[in-house]
């Protein structure tokens, strides 16, 4: 099995799927076996490009709903939204969440979970999440 490098958050979807959010590596999905010991059985890359970029290093990962991932970048690229059943995503423009109006996309507010710190800036107000 590859090496898994730069980790920075984890996000466990059920007791054998493991997601991981890597500087290094873009989304790492882990299978993991039961026993006396965990063990991984698969592993499963996910890379991303947004027109000729690729978009594989990724900071901050958050389970948004039962099916949807959201993955935070650094270098102004935003928000990807993963849909861990159609394996299919889509970039957050974070302009657009930035001034929420007719026609915007804003992103539901959700309970804070343990070990993220979120940071949404809306003009001169910021607000801190802590999940």
């Amino acid at each position: 099995m590859p090496e898994i490098r730069g980790v920075h958050q984890m996000c466990e979807v059920n007791d054998s799927t493991l997601y991981l959010a890597c500087d290094t590596d873009a989304l790492v999905e882990l299978t993991i076996g039961k026993g006396d010991r965990p063990v991984v059985t698969a592993m499963r890359r996910y890379r991303f490009r947004l027109e000729r970029r690729d978009c594989n290093e990724f900071y901050a990962l958050i389970r948004e709903s039962d099916s949807t991932l959201l993955l935070g970048m650094r270098g102004g690229y935003g928000l990807i939204r993963f849909d861990m059943r159609t394996k299919k995503y889509v970039f957050v423009d974070m302009h657009r969440l930035q001034k929420p109006g007719p026609g915007r996309f804003a992103l539901p507010v959700q309970e804070p979970r343990v070990g993220t710190l979120l940071r949404r800036q809306f003009g001169a107000d910021t607000a801190y999440a802590r999940g």
